[in-house]
């Protein structure tokens, strides 16, 4: 079974999230299976990290830790063909 939770933080004062956090199981399209993911973006402290394990091998199959400031042309923030 495939199981994942993700969390969102806010601080009290502002409804700004300061913290994302991802944990689980998710489908790759590259392997055609789960894979196991850590991801985590930090607001506060300009931290991202993306860790993707191969849940059979235990082997590393991404990692990134930068600055959060840095973590740039990503998702829907891709540049356009």
């Amino acid at each position: 079974m495939a199981a994942s939770i993700g969390m969102k933080a806010r601080s009290a004062d502002s409804r700004k999230i300061w913290y994302e956090s991802f944990v689980g199981a998710h489908w790759s399209h590259k392997f055609q299976k789960f894979m196991d993911k850590i991801r985590t973006f930090d607001h506060r402290n300009d931290k991202y990290l993306e860790q993707v394990k191969d849940p059979d091998t235990g082997q590393t199959v991404h990692y990134c830790s930068e600055p959060l400031s840095e973590h740039v042309g990503h998702g829907s923030a891709k540049n356009k063909k």
